[in-house]
């Protein structure tokens, strides 16, 4: 979470043990480096939105995320698991708004992002955790440059 001034100010992270597939895959445990005790031991989907709702503790948001497919994967399991998800109403596309940003002609990834802006990705790439804070990372970069968005979005 930022805060007015483009600041990280806190973080919320969790794992959702899974309904559909509750065996992680050898491909999915390489390419992330989650374990299956980690997914055996995590609460399920309504739990973790439950224990992000109150994090965000009653706060107006915009969510962001780089590219939609976050987006798309929560209204998926909310609709899965009959939840209805208010908070993700305002939402901005930062890998569609990167690319407008800099005037390119296809949008790029988080690490090139990073490049362009000076910076490496730290962590490991594919945990959501640290690609959040990598993406948290290149708004707090741009974030003057996007503020006018936020309140184009925001009315």
């Amino acid at each position: 979470m930022l805060n007015p001034e483009g600041k990280r100010i806190s973080e919320f992270a969790a794992f959702v043990r899974p309904v559909q597939n509750p065996q992680l895959s050898s491909f999915c445990k390489e390419l992330t480096s989650i374990e299956q005790h980690h997914i055996d031991r995590a609460d399920d989907f309504a739990e973790v939105i439950g224990a992000f709702e109150d994090w965000l503790n009653g706060q107006k948001a915009l969510m962001c995320s780089w590219g939609d497919y976050d987006k798309k994967q929560l209204l998926m399991d909310a609709e899965i698991h009959n939840l209805e998800l208010p908070w993700l109403k305002d939402y901005l596309c930062l890998k569609l708004s990167h690319a407008r940003l800099l005037k390119l002609r296809e949008p790029v990834g988080v690490k090139t992002a990073l490049e362009f802006s000076g910076m490496n990705f730290e962590g490991q790439s594919h945990r959501a955790i640290e690609d959040a804070r990598n993406t948290s990372r290149l708004l707090e970069h741009h974030f003057d440059e996007w503020r006018e968005l936020f309140k184009v979005i925001a009315q």
